[in-house]
C-alpha cells in the first residue's frame, strides 16, 4: 500500500497554483494568465486603501476622544 503511495508522489510534477484562481501553474510562473495577475493587483490596490481608511477612522477617533476629555475638565 505505501509503495503505491510513494509510485504517485513521484510522478507528480513540482508544480503551484495561481493565488488568484487555483490552477496548477510551473514553479517559475507567478500566475496562470495577465488576467489573474490583474485581478490581483487590483485586490491588493483596493485593500491598501481600506487599510488607509481604518487608520484615518481610528486616528480620528484616538483624536475627538482626546478632545472631548480635555473639555470634560
Amino acid at each position: 500500500m505505501s509503495s503505491k503511495r510513494n509510485e504517485k508522489s513521484t510522478r507528480i510534477i513540482p508544480h503551484k497554483h495561481c493565488p488568484v484562481c487555483g490552477v496548477a501553474i510551473p514553479m517559475d510562473k507567478e500566475y496562470c494568465s495577465s488576467e489573474c495577475a490583474e485581478t490581483d493587483m487590483k485586490q491588493k490596490k483596493q485593500l491598501d486603501r481600506m487599510r488607509k481608511l481604518v487608520y484615518i477612522m481610528i486616528a480620528v477617533m484616538i483624536a475627538l476622544t482626546i478632545l472631548m476629555m480635555s473639555f470634560g475638565r
